[in-house]
C-alpha cells in the first residue's frame, strides 16, 4: 500500500525576517528522546549507539549531509538540547543520552518551539527551508502536567514554524498518549505513529526504530519525500516490517 500526502504551505509569516531565494533547500530534523530513569540499562544504550549510527550513515553521504540538518533534545525532569541542529560533517563530538529522573513532555515541547524559532530562521536567511520534522520517542507515562497545552503551542498553525510530529512509543508508553503527540500538517487528519511489541525487548525496539528514523531522513534528502516502511499505528517488533507496507508523505516549504 502507497498513501501520498501532501502537505500544506504555510504563508511567510517571518515578521519580515530575510528568506533565501533559490539556492540549496535543507530539511531540518529533530530528535526527542525521553531519558529518564525508566529508559536505564539497554533502552538508553540502544539510543547512544542509534544516535552514533545516525551520525554515521548521513556523514557518509555527502548528498544527504549537505541538505539534512540534525538536532537532538533530551528529556527527563527538564529538557535538554543534547545536539544542537547541525549539519553532520561539522561534528566532531557526538553527544549521549544518560538515563534519569522523570519524564516531562511539556518541557520537552517548550524547549522544541524555543528551538524552532532560533533554528529555523537563521537557516532561512541562508536556504530554503523545508518544514521542521520531529522523532519523539518515549517509553513511560508523562508527568501529571498540562503537557498538551505545550503540544498545541508548538503546532499551533500561527507558529510560521510548526513542525510535523512523529511519535514512538516503546515499553511502558500509552498509546493513547503516543498517538496524541503525532502531529501532522495535513488537511486529510492523517498522522504517524508506532507502537513497540509489548513483549518484545526494549532495546531491540529503539534500535528498530533508529534505523527507521535513518531511512526516513534519506529518503527525505534524496527525494523531498519519507517512505515510512510500516504502516500508521502498526507494531515494531524485532523483525523489520511486512513487505509492500509503505507510506509516503511529501515534505512542503515553510
Amino acid at each position: 500500500m502507497s498513501i501520498d500526502i501532501a502537505g500544506d504551505v504555510l504563508p511567510d509569516s517571518t515578521g519580515g525576517q530575510p528568506r533565501a531565494e533559490g539556492g540549496i533547500q535543507v530539511l531540518p530534523f529533530y530528535i526527542v528522546c525521553d531519558e529518564s530513569s525508566s529508559m536505564a540499562g539497554a533502552s538508553i544504550d540502544a539510543v547512544n549507539d542509534g544516535i552514533i549510527e545516525l551520525f554515521d550513515e548521513i556523514h557518509s553521504n555527502p548528498t544527504v549531509d549537505a541538505k539534512v540538518r540534525i538536532g537532538i533534545i533530551a528529556f527527563n525532569d527538564a529538557a535538554r538540547l543534547l545536539f544542537p541542529l547541525t549539519q553532520l560533517s561539522d561534528v566532531t563530538k557526538i553527544p549521549e543520552c544518560v538515563a534519569s529522573g522523570s519524564t516531562s513532555y511539556a518541557s520537552a515541547f517548550r524547549l522544541l518551539r524555543t528551538q524552532l524559532e532560533t533554528d529555523v530562521a537563521q537557516l532561512r536567511q541562508r536556504y530554503q527551508v523545508h518544514r521542521p520534522c520531529v522523532f519523539f520517542m518515549s517509553d513511560g507515562e508523562p508527568n501529571p502536567e498540562n503537557w498538551q497545552s505545550a503540544l498545541d503551542n508548538l503546532v499551533d498553525p500561527s507558529f510560521p514554524f510548526s513542525p510535523n510530529i512523529v511519535s514512538f512509543g516503546v515499553a511502558g508508553a500509552q498509546q493513547a498518549v503516543i498517538a496524541q503527540v503525532a502531529r501532522w500538517n495535513s488537511k486529510s487528519g492523517k498522522k504517524f505513529f508506532f507502537m513497540a511489541d509489548e513483549g518484545g525487548s526494549p532495546g531491540a525496539a529503539i534500535k528498530e526504530i533508529i534505523r527507521f528514523i535513518i531511512q526516513t531522513i534519506v529518503a527525505s534528502a534524496r527525494s523531498n519525500q519519507a517512505a515510512f516502511q510500516i504502516e500508521d499505528g502498526k507494531t515494531i517488533g524485532g523483525t523489520g516490517p511486512d513487505e509492500g507496507q509503505v507510506t509516503t508523505f511529501v515534505i512542503d516549504s515553510l
